[in-house]
């Protein structure tokens, strides 16, 4: 089978009958194979050659079986009546050959010769002159090659749930794996791993009494720079097995590698210690090897992407996406958010200043996203300021601040904070901010 144009496939039938049985009976074979949500534009053209099918198959659009046949050596009676625009012609030399009083695929063929075709219309003329003549049936069909398919299977004799065994066999299926793609000169940037697990229930097993329970487990696991030998690949899997949590013990494991593609070439030192490399090279590739690793053990879901927005709110300034993901966009049906309302008698934390000094130079460790309502107690003549959260009750030894962020008038989604650097008396270092609109305190992150 060749893949053409989009919805557009090339099959030889040629010795099929005996299989599939007669035309006829094929066409609505190939029309049943399409997906039932597709079914309906789906028409099938069987002649002599591509070229001659493919324009039997257009011409089956709007019939009710959706099928066109047509007789072997009748592809130039089949063409005759047919409009022009049947055949592969622009449609500016069609329009040039109506002007000439030629309507018809029949008058194509007759009243014009095939050197004034071919000296007027040059190769698209001749393919086409020939194809309406029934002498050109088209290029061979040119089969796609089968994919490379890299698997392997280790079945079991006993049920094992250890996780050093699990890796001692998994070793086995790496060593195999990566001997293939050597010879074929690849790299896996994916690994699938699936564990078989033991149908029978076990004492572990949270399922229904009767119930056999999940029977496989598969996970993907993403190389950071791509796996070649057997020590790439089984290390993603090692890390795979440190959060591998299984319902039942494993009766069968299997291993597939994809996304193949050419090995990366490895960067050699051209010097010694820190000037034989780049440092950012390396902390690139550092980080490539953790976010692969948190992911092996974690799950694909425990990383993200970030993407930065241009806001002045923290929790608005990064949206977190899937990898590979487009950037959030908020919906056009969403209700439009509601103006509060600005009120000023609400009492600072301290008194205002013009530029105040940071606290704390880092930025904060732990970030709350949306930020958590706390209570905040101003200090008084005998006591400090104070800072409820939930059933903690913070006294504050330093703070620095306000750090007053305003958005734009227009803005539909604007704020009005003044954000504090608070330390307590228990060395614990805050971020929180006063909400100058809803005249509430919050919580925005933490500092390590």
């Amino acid at each position: 089978m060749e893949i053409g144009t989009v919805g557009l496939f090339f099959l030889d039938a040629e010795g099929l009958t005996l299989l599939y049985g007669e035309e006829p009976m094929l066409a609505a074979r190939l029309r049943d194979a399409v997906p039932p949500m597709h079914r309906a534009h789906a028409c099938v053209g069987i002649a002599d050659g591509r070229a001659m099918a493919e324009i039997a198959a257009r011409q089956a659009r709007g019939r009710r079986d959706s099928r066109a046949i047509v007789t072997p050596g009748e592809n130039r009676s089949y063409l005759a009546p047919l409009p022009l625009d049947v055949l592969p012609l622009a449609f500016d030399d069609i329009e040039r050959l109506q002007i000439l009083g030629i309507r018809t695929v029949a008058d194509f063929t007759t009243r014009l010769p095939f050197n004034a075709v071919s000296h007027r219309f040059g190769d698209a003329g001749r393919r086409a002159w020939r194809i309406a003549r029934g002498t050109w049936s088209g290029t061979p069909i040119a089969p796609r090659p089968r994919p490379l398919v890299l698997h392997d299977r280790i079945d079991l004799d006993w049920s094992e749930e250890n996780p050093d065994r699990l890796t001692f066999i998994v070793k086995a299926l790496a060593d195999r794996l990566a001997v293939r793609l050597l010879a074929h000169g690849l790299a896996a940037h994916r690994l699938r791993v699936t564990w078989h697990l033991d149908p029978r229930p076990t004492e572990r097993d949270d399922s229904a009494p009767g119930d056999p329970g999940p029977r496989a487990r598969q996970a993907d696991l993403y190389l950071p720079e791509g796996g070649t030998t057997a020590a790439a690949l089984l290390e993603m899997i090692r890390w795979h097995i440190e959060g591998l949590h299984l319902t039942a013990p494993v009766v069968a494991i299997a291993l597939e590698a994809d996304d193949l593609g050419t090995p990366r070439g490895v960067q050699l030192r051209l010097l010694d210690g820190q000037l034989g490399r780049p440092p950012s090279f390396e902390r690139q590739r550092s980080a490539r090897r953790a976010i692969a690793r948190l992911r092996a053990r974690w799950g694909n879901d425990a990383v993200r992407a970030v993407a930065i927005e241009p806001a002045r709110r923290p929790e608005a300034a990064v949206t977190w996406n899937e990898p590979g993901s487009l950037p959030h966009q908020e919906s056009a049906s969403a209700p439009p958010p509601t103006r509060l309302p600005v009120r000023r008698h609400s009492r600072p934390l301290v008194t205002p200043i013009p530029q105040p000094d940071a606290l704390l130079p880092s930025p904060p460790l732990w970030f709350n996203d949306p930020p958590e309502p706390i209570e905040v107690q101003p200090p008084s003549e005998r006591t400090g300021p104070v800072v409820r959260i939930k059933k903690r009750r913070l006294a504050i030894a330093r703070w620095a601040g306000p750090f007053r962020i305003v958005d734009l008038p227009w803005q539909e989604k604007g704020s009005d904070r003044d954000y504090y650097q608070v330390v307590s008396r228990g060395s614990e270092a805050l971020w929180i901010f006063h909400d100058r609109r809803r005249d509430a305190w919050y919580w925005q992150g933490t500092f390590d």
